[in-house]
């Protein structure tokens, strides 16, 4: 799915037009998030790309919105680019958005980015 739903050329045009580095990370907790597709997803995700020589982190948190914004203030990140992915109607009804938290609590720019 990661193929699919990662937006690879806007990244890759991004990142080559602002000479940025490229820092792709994975916040989870105890590996609650963790599926049986996510280390082939990974290994998609690492060759689609390799050319922009990205620096993975893996990131133990129980919050995932505090810890993109705690990753983003020790490493002193200058943009956020997130992916919102689309909900059904149950979970948009009962669930918060990370999205809205996220971009409240960053003090730096968030680019969402949709699939």
């Amino acid at each position: 799915k990661v193929v699919e739903t990662t937006p690879i050329q806007f990244i890759r045009n991004m990142v080559k037009e602002f000479g940025a580095e490229l820092h792709v990370l994975n916040v989870d907790y105890e590996s609650r998030h963790f599926k049986p597709e996510t280390p082939e997803e990974s290994m998609m995700l690492h060759t689609l790309l390799q050319d922009l020589d990205p620096d993975y982190h893996f990131i133990n948190h129980v919050d995932i919105e505090d810890g993109i914004n705690e990753f983003v203030e020790e490493n002193n990140i200058d943009l956020l680019i997130t992916i919102p992915k689309k909900h059904n109607l149950l979970d948009s009804l009962f669930k918060h958005s990370s999205t809205k938290k996220l971009v409240s609590g960053s003090h730096v720019p968030v680019m969402c980015v949709h699939e």
